[in-house]
């Protein structure tokens, strides 16, 4: 067996040096990591933009609505500008997804992967961009030459906006367009009973509410930023935010999935907290000034509230009280057998149904009881709230608790989004949460959050099953949250070495992310091989405030005492790839012209944003101040290599250039 450990570096001002030994019974191999300053200045970019004369398209202003900001791939970004695109449909006959050509030199200048097109009630379109000579495009800048394809849906003598956002500079380009075929039918007058009016450009600029406070509570040695949004140009006296904790205890892997989570405002003053189960989901209560961007901190105590299954009962039952529950009577202690406003279902009948309360609570003194006798026919029956008042694409908390006794199947708690005339929603009407109960189990809590279709008026919560046995269901949650989003996480070591470059080991099968704080700095690295084999060795680099910039990573040839060599290491740069979404099942009704984004919190632990994947050749990697770089050293010792085992260490040194 072979050992190879990379000994401790020694940093100084001026160069970075570090060591490979490999070592056995009789050859010992040696290697130097130097890592140089290749820094280089860029140059501004050189921007272009010249006039069009748009055939037969006036502009027209968008009138009052409001800013569509859940668009695909916003990457941390938000849309500032948009124009409306007013298509007017003069023929007796319905236009379902013609494509129709336009220019839009208002957005000229933008990045063309900021483009994103989209309906009234927030449905993305698919698109097309082409260039002046007609070829497709899609990088650089938008000119008033390129000329924009969008699918016109439009009733019989009617009309239809649409708008067309840009300038996210951090938005990732889309990946699904309109196809050849249908852009190259479009063109500007192709069709005489469609005019087209476009808008006067409107931007929106949020600005930062207050400074964060720069030094969170002494209690904290980890915490993370979140980012909150409000695009309304009204204030928000009390809302509750929702944000998902598990980037930061995913890229914090000392910090307890369970531990004490408080959150602090802009002004340092804390806020009202909902720890909702798993270390993933936080609710936390904030107000928020008109067009603002604020940045809370949400620090994790060393000690650790044990609730049941890292959710807090006493949080839970506070959420449950608050006025943020749009249920009545959520434990249903109020009313005799039949607790208001809710709805009983009609007992007996074939299916043998008995609904009333049951003493066994997770709240309070009762709960609602549902039983289905065995070998009696099989439907939806249940209780339901009757219709709660929502709004158009806001995102909603819907949470309880079940208890099943003898199910013969599965069972949730499931809820129905209507329009104002009382009819399903046309998409994304039927939701249901998770996990399931089946069987005998004892209080368990179904939870999700869903976003309203954007023709709902409200919903209605069904507390039903299809199935045969008893369920009973305690503490109906339904909450409206705003989305906020962490954006990054500090740590204390993080701030003891902000200035100085930060080497340590990972293993190669834990995932580094750039918002990775540093750790113990590398001591010694050990690997063993047997013949015939390659090993990785995962370093985390870490530039600081005085050493960022281009670096290149030499390393020595491994040489035995004896001047025997082993193959060079390979070195190779961690690369990111992004992801969408969570993986997991998704399905989505719209047309073929439309854009199918995936709804839902998915089925795994993973998040939205930059993963590390590929790894890239090179060895001169970018290293930016406060980012955090993996790089991969694979060694490999050959069929013949002699064996032997580590007896000692041998330390060179690391310096920085």
């Amino acid at each position: 067996m072979w050992a190879i450990a990379f000994a401790r570096p020694h940093f100084s001002e001026g160069a970075v040096r570090a060591s490979v030994s490999v070592r056995g019974e009789a050859p010992v191999y040696q290697s130097g990591l130097r890592i140089k300053d290749q820094s280089k200045a860029l140059g501004p970019f050189a921007l272009a933009a010249c006039a069009l004369a748009c055939l037969a398209v006036a502009r027209v202003a968008s009138g009052a609505v409001p800013w569509h900001q859940s668009l695909y791939l916003p990457n941390g970004g938000y849309w500032p500008e948009r124009v409306s695109l007013t298509i007017t449909n003069s023929s007796l006959k319905p236009v379902t997804g013609e494509p129709l050509a336009l220019s839009v030199p208002e957005l000229s200048g933008a990045r063309v992967e900021s483009l994103r097109v989209c309906r009234t009630d927030g449905v993305e379109l698919l698109y097309d961009l082409r260039d002046g000579h007609g070829v497709a495009k899609r990088t650089e800048q938008l000119t008033a030459d390129d000329k924009l394809v969008v699918p016109v849906e439009c009733a019989a003598r009617a009309a239809t906006t649409l708008f067309a956002y840009a300038g996210n500079a951090e938005a990732w380009a889309v990946p699904d367009f309109l196809t050849a075929n249908a852009a190259d039918r479009a063109g500007v007058g192709s069709n005489a009973e469609l005019r087209i009016s476009v808008g006067s450009v409107e931007r929106l600029r949020l600005r930062s509410a207050r400074p964060t406070a720069k030094t969170p509570d002494k209690g904290w040695r980890n915490w993370a930023e979140v980012r909150v949004r409000n695009f309304d140009e009204n204030a928000v006296s009390t809302t509750l935010v929702r944000v998902n904790l598990r980037k930061a205890l995913t890229e914090l892997p000392d910090v307890p999935k369970d531990s004490t989570v408080r959150v602090l405002s802009s002004q340092g003053l804390e806020a009202s907290s909902y720890r909702l189960g798993h270390g993933a989901n936080l609710l936390f209560s904030a107000a928020l000034a008109p067009t603002t961007e604020e940045f809370f901190q949400a620090g994790f105590s060393d000690d650790l509230k044990h609730g049941i299954d890292g959710l807090n009962l006493d949080d839970y039952a506070r959420l449950m009280a608050s006025k943020a529950n749009l249920v009545r009577n959520a434990s249903f202690e109020d009313g005799a057998d039949r607790p208001s406003p809710w709805h009983k279902p009609a007992e007996g009948g074939p299916h043998r149904v008995t609904a009333g309360l049951s003493s066994d609570a997770r709240f309070g003194k009762r709960s609602l009881e549902l039983t289905v006798l065995e070998n009696a026919q099989a439907d939806w029956l249940g209780w339901d709230s009757g219709e709660i008042p929502v709004k158009p694409g806001a995102t909603y908390l819907l949470s309880g608790w079940l208890k099943g006794i003898k199910l013969q199947s599965w069972a949730a708690i499931h809820a129905h989004f209507h329009d104002t005339n009382g009819a399903l929603a046309r998409a994304g009407a039927m939701v249901s949460t998770l996990p399931t109960v089946n069987g005998d189990s004892d209080w368990i809590n179904s939870s999700g959050f869903f976003q309203a279709p954007p023709d709902a008026a409200t919903i209605q919560i069904h507390l039903t099953m299809n199935t045969q046995g008893t369920l009973r269901h305690d503490g109906i949650i339904l909450c409206e949250v705003v989305d906020g989003e962490v954006a990054a996480v500090h740590s204390a070591a993080e701030k003891t070495a902000r200035a100085r470059l930060q080497v340590w080991q990972v293993n190669p099968l834990v995932k580094v992310f750039p918002h990775t704080p540093p750790r113990e700095r590398v001591k010694a690295v050990s690997v063993e091989l047997a013949r015939n084999e390659f090993q990785a060795v995962q370093l985390a680099f870490r530039a600081g405030t005085t050493n960022a910039g281009k670096a290149s990573i030499e390393v020595s040839p491994l040489k035995s005492r004896s001047g025997e060599e082993l193959p060079p290491v390979k070195v190779e740069r961690v690369g990111y790839v992004p992801v969408d979404h969570p993986s997991a099942y998704y399905s989505t009704e719209v047309p073929d012209w439309c854009r199918k984004v995936p709804h839902g919190a998915g089925s795994t632990d993973g998040w939205a944003g930059w993963w590390p994947d590929p790894l890239q050749p090179g060895s001169a990697p970018d290293l930016s101040p406060g980012k955090t770089q993996p790089i991969w050293f694979t060694v490999h010792a050959p069929k013949g290599a002699a064996p032997g085992q580590v007896s000692r260490a041998n330390q060179n040194q690391c310096r920085q250039r």
